[in-house]
């Protein structure tokens, strides 16, 4: 009975938590590209080096 206690709490939890992850993980990923923008010594090549590496 504990462990079907544990499953229920866990499961949903585990739901919620793994795409929050994603998420933070694709706003930092934006926030890297929105710095390398507005960068002057970073230019145009190094921009989509890092869109290409993002995955998107």
């Amino acid at each position: 009975m504990l462990l079907l206690d544990f499953a229920l709490w866990i499961i949903p939890f585990t739901l919620i938590v793994a795409p929050l992850r994603r998420f933070t993980s694709l706003l930092a990923q934006f926030q890297q590209i929105h710095e390398n923008m507005r960068s002057p010594r970073h230019g145009i090549p190094s921009f989509w080096s890092l869109l290409a590496r993002s995955h998107l």
